[in-house]
């Protein structure tokens, strides 16, 4: 199994984040903080005053600072990827510990071969990395902008 490790640490600032899905580790890039230490730098002169810009090591996006605060622009992928796209996803994991919760409900009044194999179906869904870290994608989505508003076309 494919186990991804930010090299940010984690908030109590003990151990760094692990991310064991790629739901987990493209919500890191969407909510990124752009700390300092994974910050690459450099002064440059633009229409003769010197301005301070910055890449983010993390989630790859680039920063200018003018007047002590930052503007961030996030890479393309990162951009791409919108609360929708993550509330979806946690949706569909939800339905399934609910599902999933519905099985051993029904298991436990019979002994339905129907009801044992969606059970069964379902176990192995829950032992996946991304179901067992909805929790970490549900904080993610907390801290996440609101969707874009899209326009409507009659």
């Amino acid at each position: 199994m494919n186990r991804f490790t930010s090299p940010l640490p984690a908030p109590s600032g003990e151990h760094p984040i692990e991310h064991r899905s790629v739901a987990t580790l493209a919500a890191a890039f969407v909510t990124c903080q752009h700390p300092e230490l994974c910050r690459i730098s450099a002064t440059v002169a633009v229409g003769g005053e010197s301005r301070r810009i910055s890449w983010c090591t993390l989630c790859g996006a680039l920063g200018s600072e003018q007047a002590g605060a930052w503007t961030w622009q996030p890479s393309t992928l990162t951009s791409l990827l919108t609360k929708g796209h993550f509330e979806e996803l946690a949706t569909l994991l939800h339905a399934i510990r609910r599902a999933r919760a519905l099985a051993d409900a029904a298991l436990s009044r019979c002994e339905d071969g129907a009801a044992r194999e969606l059970d069964d179906a379902l176990s192995g869904a829950m032992k996946t990395a991304i179901v067992r870290d909805l929790e970490r994608l549900d904080d993610a989505l907390a801290q996440m902008a609101p969707p874009a508003s899209v326009p409507s076309f009659p």
